[in-house]
């Protein structure tokens, strides 16, 4: 085997969705991260289009929608909130709706973090987000949170009995980063808190301990759908955690976002925002009930296991968003070190958290030897090429990930990953262009553009609904002309879920390479599940209106940890045994083509 360090993408941002094992900035995970909404994960459309489906990043598929032509927020590329995309609602009757799921209520615990700059803050209620049926309505009265009288901001849980609102106003043309958190675990006087960037602006009573299990949609820029007042102004991201997050995790999220929007917070611990400033994850601890020492950020870098960590510190990294899909053979020394990633990290450590692990998972790449690979370190300030900290070897884990144990990171230090032997295999064509379109609501049409081939044979459509495991479509007969070709094809009956598109292009003394892998999600009317008896003690049965052949289950406690669960199947039905589990609350997962839905059950 050629042994890679760079070679084409098998994996895209569209298949860290559907599987994400962390949330935002490293904190959560799919079974409490149960939203995760980011303008930037909006496939780039000119400016002004309007915008019927914003994906959802956490891995439970709550993707926000709006049919209604005239009524669907439109495109930013280059947005007021530093630069970043965002999404422009109108204020006259644009909003984004998504369908009711468990884990967006139903708990005792809820945090919710925004980042909005409005343009229609005028004492009118305007609403940042909302779960009930509307204001005069107790029943299926979630939350809701939004701008209203003297341009503050006001909040509901658990219906509008405790109401509060910020002695802070909020003006036009400001971005800001609004966060609710929840917290029925407290005292009644201290459950509920507002922030703004990271300060703490008003603390206030709440009688509710736990949430409703609301079954009303959530709705992005009103109170609740179709209320009647709507925000106006830019909307970049919206996040949300079914539990409170604890302090040092809600400072982490803050540290991403601030990095991410170039907005000054109460706590920054990182000051590389403007080279170093994507996706920003931490690990941190203020005391022993709050703290952070395992996170991985949407970027492909883990670190956790800190030796000494105490209160008060903290350890963020960001990378310089360098192209990951090619090598940089310059500033490396050449003799041990033949190439590294474009892409590298820098670390901010606030005290001092002792050595960490740090993990590396290199599936992006379809060749590579994990024995092959280096840790770099930068600690100078001038390149890696002199190695003024050693190269350090790793450990291979599993298939696709190397383990660089008890790393004694420092303060400012640059990190990537290096090889000590490049290999590159050039591509036997010039693939200019690559795309994978849906046609109509079950179609997928393929188009690709070449330039200068020769000795081909032929293109091998692969198609997979996982991104690992690839079939077949059909074969295309390569042309072998020196000018630009163009080729397409059509795809049909392509089922619900997320699905996965690359070429195998052959040559003609039998060897292949891959293209970059394109996704698509196609959307359909969601199975309707019910889980009864609910609470339950002994089992609990899970019945669909669809088969639930091939689904793949799972269960989490409140903690967000696996729990053993044995069931049976019998078509649109499982059965799930649950005698052994101890008393609490916790969330079933299942997964079916792509497509994720959580159920909350209580066992008393």
């Amino acid at each position: 085997m050629n042994k890679n360090f760079h070679l084409l993408l098998v994996l895209l941002f569209s298949q860290q969705l559907v599987q994400a094992q962390f949330g935002p900035a490293g904190v959560g995970n799919s079974s409490n991260n149960g939203l995760w909404l980011a303008a930037d994960a909006i496939p780039a459309v000119a400016d002004g289009t309007p915008i019927s489906f914003w994906p959802d990043q956490s891995g439970n598929a709550n993707h926000a929608r709006h049919a209604v032509a005239g009524r669907q927020p439109t495109y930013v590329s280059n947005s007021n909130i530093n630069g970043q995309p965002a999404l422009l609602f109108d204020g006259s009757d644009d909003q984004m709706l998504v369908n009711d799921a468990d884990i967006l209520d139903g708990s005792n615990g809820l945090t919710f973090f925004s980042v909005v700059r409005g343009n229609n803050i005028d004492g009118s209620p305007r609403g940042i987000f909302g779960k009930r049926i509307t204001y005069t309505v107790s029943v299926e009265y979630a939350y809701t949170f939004f701008f209203w009288s003297g341009n503050n901001i006001t909040a509901d849980i658990h219906t509008q009995d405790n109401r509060f609102s910020t002695s802070n106003s909020f003006s036009n043309g400001v971005s800001y980063m609004p966060s609710l958190i929840f917290d029925g675990s407290l005292a009644s006087s201290q459950r509920s808190k507002i922030y703004d960037r990271g300060q703490l602006i008003r603390t206030a009573a709440e009688s509710s301990s736990t949430l409703p299990n609301s079954n009303q949609d959530l709705c992005i820029g009103a109170l609740n759908a179709d209320y009647g007042t709507y925000f106006g102004g830019e909307y970049a991201e919206l996040i949300q955690f079914n539990y409170a997050l604890n302090s040092a995790q809600r400072v982490i999220v803050e540290n991403y976002l601030a990095a991410k929007y170039n907005m000054t917070i109460a706590r920054d611990y990182f000051s590389f925002k403007n080279t170093y400033g994507h996706e920003v994850a931490g690990i941190g601890q203020d005391d022993a009930n709050n703290q952070h020492d395992d996170a991985q950020g949407s970027s492909f870098i883990r670190i956790n296991n800190p030796l000494n960590m105490d209160n008060g510190e903290f350890l963020l990294w960001g990378h310089n968003n360098g192209d990951i899909s090619s090598n940089n053979t310059t500033d490396v020394d050449g003799t041990i070190i033949e190439a590294r990633l474009n892409r590298s990290w820098r670390v901010q450590e606030t005290g001092d958290l002792g050595p960490v692990d740090i993990i590396f998972d290199v599936a992006q790449y379809n060749q590579f030897d994990l024995t092959d690979l280096r840790l770099l370190i930068d600690r100078d300030g001038d390149g890696f090429a002199d190695n003024d900290v050693p190269i350090r070897m790793g450990t291979p884990v599993g298939a696709t990930q190397i383990l660089f144990a008890t790393v004694d990171l420092q303060d400012g230090d640059r990190i990537t990953l290096g090889s000590i032997n490049q290999g590159i295999t050039p591509l036997p064509l010039d693939l200019i262009r690559f795309e994978v379109d849906q046609a109509e609501k079950n179609k997928a049409q393929w188009s690709w553009q070449t330039a200068q081939e020769e000795n081909l044979l032929e293109f091998e459509l692969l198609h997979s609904l996982d991104g690992l495991d690839w079939q077949s479509e059909t074969l295309i007969a390569a042309r072998n002309q020196n000018e630009t070709q163009n080729y397409s094809y059509l795809q049909e009956e392509l089922g619900a879920g997320q699905h996965y598109f690359r070429l195998k292009i052959w040559e003609e003394d039998g060897s292949y390479s891959f293209s970059s892998v394109k996704s698509l999600f196609v959307d359909s009317e969601q199975a309707v599940l019910t889980l009864f008896p609910n609470p339950a003690k002994d089992w609990v049965e899970i019945s669909s209106s669809q088969s639930l052949e091939n689904t793949n289950l799972q269960a989490f406690n409140q903690l967000g940890q696996a729990v053993a669960v044995q069931h049976q199947q019998n078509g649109q039905n499982l059965r799930l045994t649950i005698s052994d589990w101890p008393a609490g609350q916790y969330i079933i997962r299942l997964e079916q083509n792509g497509i994720v839905r959580n159920l909350r059950l209580i066992k008393p």
